[in-house]
C-alpha cells in the first residue's frame, strides 16, 4: 500500500484543527482526478444516486452511531472542551492527510517541513531523496475518502486521545526519468486504510492536535 511507503510507524505531526475550514473550498481538481483513476463506467442508476446530494446528519444522529465506550469518551472530552465537535475534528484530519500525501508525492520539502517534526520529516526527505537519486517521480491521486471513523476517544488527566480509522481510495504512478512506468496501480482504485491517533493537552489554549501515531490495515 503507498500509504504503508508514506507514513512511519510512530510521527509527531502537528495538525491545525482549524484545517477543516479550509476542507471546503474546492479547487477544481476533485472531477478531473476521478476521471483520471475511473476504474469502470458508472451506470444510469449509480449515476442518479451520486447526483442525490447526501443527507446532512444532524449531531444526535452523529453521536448516536457511537458505541457507549467511545459516547462515554466523546462525553469526557466534550465536558473538558465544550467547544470540540467530532465531525469538524474529522475534516481537519482528512484535511491534513491530503496535504501530506501530496506534498510528500510531489517532493515539496518546504510543506513537509512545515508539517512534520524534526525527526519526522529527516525520514521522508530520506524517501524522496532516494526517489530523486533513481530518477524517478512519484504522482499519487486521492479520489476520496470511504469513511472517517473514531474508533477511540479517551481522555487521561488533561490529555485527550482520539484514534481515527482512515478509509481512502487513491491510485499511483511511479515514473523513471523518461516517463517509463515503473510501477502503478493501473485503472484500479486502491483502498486503503490508516489508523491515526491524536492528541492535544486540554489545558493548554493551543487549539492544535499532535499526531502521535500511525497504523495501517490491510483492506
Amino acid at each position: 500500500m503507498m500509504l504503508q511507503i508514506i507514513f512511519f510507524a510512530v510521527v509527531t505531526l502537528i495538525i491545525a484543527y482549524r484545517l477543516y475550514t479550509e476542507l471546503g473550498n474546492k479547487n477544481g481538481t476533485e472531477d478531473q482526478r476521478a476521471q483520471e483513476w475511473q476504474p469502470h463506467p458508472v451506470e444510469p442508476e449509480e449515476e442518479e444516486t451520486q447526483r442525490r446530494p447526501a443527507p446532512v446528519r444532524e449531531p444526535e444522529q452523529e453521536t448516536e452511531a457511537l458505541s457507549s465506550d467511545l459516547q462515554s469518551g466523546l462525553d469526557t472530552l466534550k465536558r473538558k472542551d465544550p467547544s470540540f465537535d467530532l465531525a469538524s475534528f474529522s475534516e481537519g484530519a482528512k484535511a491534513a492527510f491530503e496535504m501530506v500525501l501530496n506534498a510528500f508525492s510531489q517532493g515539496d520539502r518546504e510543506t513537509l517541513k512545515n508539517l512534520l517534526a524534526k525527526e519526522v520529516y529527516q525520514n521522508f526527505e530520506q524517501a524522496i531523496a532516494e526517489r530523486q537519486e533513481k530518477g524517478q517521480t512519484l504522482e499519487t491521486s486521492l479520489i476520496g475518502f470511504k469513511d472517517v471513523t473514531p474508533t477511540n476517544i479517551e481522555v487521561e488527566n488533561s490529555t485527550a486521545y482520539v484514534t481515527l480509522r482512515i478509509v481512502s481510495e487513491q491510485g499511483f504512478v511511479v515514473r523513471d526519468q523518461a516517463g517509463g512506468i515503473v510501477e502503478t496501480s493501473g485503472a484500479q482504485i486502491d483502498e486503503v486504510i490508516d489508523i491515526w491517533t491524536l492528541a492535544r493537552d486540554l489545558k493548554s489554549k493551543d487549539p492544535n492536535w499532535t499526531l502521535i501515531a500511525t497504523d495501517s490495515e490491510e483492506a
